[in-house]
């Protein structure tokens, strides 16, 4: 299966070599998988993915019931890749690091460290509590997903908010620090 899901965010230029390359730049993902098709309940094989959530407002009630039989937000647009049959790898995943965006052990945190654990396999542990000043805490989870013929990496932001108020959500902001240290 090949194919991109995005939107066009504008030009730049890279060198390749002696050359400057024109390149265009897309925003793709998330890429939600809506449906998944197969040749014994549809007739063939494929799958469904989304791109661009909306709002309920944005779509007719046909696509509002697709979309909630099958448990996904609604999407702007629909694309359907035909022939897509999965090897049926398992796939795995690994934590690769945690970061967050604020130093570790600040005057104002609770002074507890390390703010996060990697434990064996997938485990791992963050600390949900806030204690202190700023504007919440962001952590950066990253991950290698990998199956027998391919793999990729990607990055899960988790915000632990400053309380439970009006104004109370976390903003990512300042330079990242490794949530695992001591």
């Amino acid at each position: 299966m090949k194919g991109i899901l995005g939107t066009k965010v504008g030009m730049t230029q890279v060198w390749r070599g002696e050359r400057l390359v024109p390149v265009t730049v897309v925003l793709a993902g998330p890429c939600p998988v809506v449906q998944r098709k197969n040749a014994t309940s549809d007739g063939y094989d494929a799958v469904q993915l989304g791109w661009h959530e909306t709002s309920g407002k944005a779509a007719n009630k046909p696509k509002l019931g697709h979309f909630k039989k099958h448990g996904v937000a609604p999407q702007r647009h629909l694309v359907e890749f035909r022939d897509y049959a999965p090897d049926g790898d398992a796939v795995t995943i690994a934590i690769d690091s945690i970061y967050q965006d604020e130093p570790v052990n600040a005057d104002d945190d609770g002074n507890t460290m390390p703010d996060a654990f990697l434990g064996l396999g997938n485990d791992f542990e963050i600390r949900a509590e806030r204690d202190g000043e700023g504007n919440g805490r962001v952590y950066h989870v990253s991950f290698t997903a990998s199956d027998a013929t391919a793999s990729c990496v990607g990055t899960v932001q988790i915000a632990v908010n400053l309380n439970e108020g009006r104004n109370g959500a976390a903003i990512d902001d300042g330079p990242l620090y490794d949530a695992t240290a001591n």
